[in-house]
């Protein structure tokens, strides 16, 4: 179950906005003993683009420098016209970024016990408190 989550999300944030076919050359085909390894990712995303969770992806798994598997799945615009994805899309995940690292960020704080979840922004933030919004 745990690799069934990590595969989705980690194809929800390769869709997240694709922005044009652009990047670096396709890498060389994977071999036949490597492609039966990775043979369930192909019904994963399937389902994923089935539930319309996605409406394509890109999927790169690889070890060191090597290419242990690459492949494109469904569309990366389908308005105005559908076009298909393709293994050197290029996505904008910026805005997701903002989140992850804060979190992550926030969190490591948290352990640290450098920062409760229930400490005022204003005791971080000088001047945060005015306006009414010394609670938050």
């Amino acid at each position: 179950m745990r690799f069934t989550l990590l595969a989705l999300a980690l194809v929800a944030l390769t869709v997240a906005a694709p922005l044009a076919q652009q990047g670096p050359a396709p890498k060389p085909a994977i071999s036949a003993a490597n492609s039966s390894q990775f043979a369930r990712i192909d019904d994963l995303v399937a389902a994923a683009i089935a539930a319309k969770s996605a409406p394509g992806a890109v999927v790169l798994i690889g070890r060191g420098d090597q290419t242990m598997f690459e492949k494109s799945y469904g569309f990366r615009a389908t308005v105005p016209s559908q076009e298909a994805m393709t293994v050197d899309t290029v996505f904008d995940v910026a805005s997701l970024t903002k989140v992850v690292a804060t979190t992550t960020a926030v969190m490591t704080l948290v352990e640290q016990g450098r920062v409760r979840l229930n400490d005022p922004v204003s005791a971080f933030v000088p001047g945060f408190e005015r306006y009414g919004k010394g609670g938050i």
